[in-house]
Formats: structure tokens, C-alpha cells, sequence
């Protein structure tokens, strides 16, 4: 069985977190369970392709990985919708 491999774009980050391909041609995500997963073939001919993709091997990201919680997808006033708090009070 041949090597799977996340490709990167090395044009930019998100903070600390690498730019990965997204699945199905979806843009790019930092969150690797979205990321697409290349073969070998693909990944170096995307690689020859253009300049700014790096792929990575599967198993050493993912070795790597870690959770994390981005903070755009954080919104108080849901987080405290049936809490009866006012999430807009420091002391909530």
C-alpha cells in the first residue's frame, strides 16, 4: 500500500496552524479532519505542480495533531442561552 499524505499551502498560516487542502476542493482548513488525503502519485505531482504545496506524510501529521478550539467558532450568548446568565456579566 502506498504512503497517504495532507498537502500543504506554505503560503500562509492561521496563527501557528498550517493552511492544509480541504477535502473535495473545499478551499483550505486548518483543521485537519477536513483535510484531503493524497496518494503518493498525487500528492508529488501536485507537489511538481506548484511550488507553494508541500505534502506531508499522513502518519507523522497525525502523530502531531492535537485539539485545539478556534475561537470563531465560540459565541457566548449560545453557550448561555438556557443557563439563565447574562453572558455579557465578567462574572459569568
Amino acid at each position: 500500500m502506498s504512503k497517504l499524505y495532507y498537502m500543504q499551502d506554505k503560503r500562509q498560516y492561521v496563527g501557528n496552524d498550517v493552511l492544509w487542502w480541504a477535502k473535495d476542493g473545499k478551499g483550505y482548513t486548518t483543521d485537519i479532519t477536513k483535510a484531503e488525503v493524497w496518494t503518493e502519485l498525487e500528492a508529488f505531482k501536485q507537489e511538481l505542480s506548484r511550488s507553494t504545496d508541500i505534502p506531508w506524510p499522513k502518519d507523522y501529521v497525525d502523530a502531531r495533531t492535537k485539539m485545539v478550539v478556534d475561537i470563531q467558532h465560540l459565541d457566548r450568548d449560545i453557550a448561555f442561552l438556557d443557563k439563565n446568565v447574562d453572558s455579557k456579566n465578567e462574572q459569568a
